[in-house]
């Protein structure tokens, strides 16, 4: 029932982004979420895994990257995998894993 996630995001922050997906106002910060759709996103992709790796198997997989913008310069990049893809909305299976081994980060 559940989905693997797997994104990576290339953004222009001024400063760390402190995610908060509890209720508005627990421990002080505002309820938010990463948006790929926020203006400060400058590129975007990602992998949804679905189903299950049968025995001791792997996947390969690529992420491609699409460009919001070519003139700006990036100051963080964001790599995220999650066992449930709605995880941050408290759906998904309580039992889902998910292994990322051998991860490699190619760029020009």
């Amino acid at each position: 029932m559940d989905k693997g996630h797997v994104y990576i995001a290339l953004v222009d922050w001024d400063s760390p982004f402190m995610l908060c997906n509890a209720y508005p106002n627990y421990n002080s910060y505002a309820f938010n979420l990463f948006d790929k759709n926020d203006p400060s996103v400058i590129a975007y992709g990602d992998f949804v895994a679905i189903g299950e790796t049968e025995g001791d198997g792997m996947h390969s997989f690529e992420i491609n990257l699409e460009y919001n913008y070519t003139d700006k310069k990036p100051t963080y990049i964001l790599v995220v995998g999650s066992a449930s893809k709605y995880g941050d909305y408290f759906t998904g299976g309580s039992n889902s894993i998910l292994w990322l081994d051998d991860f490699e980060l190619v760029y020009e």
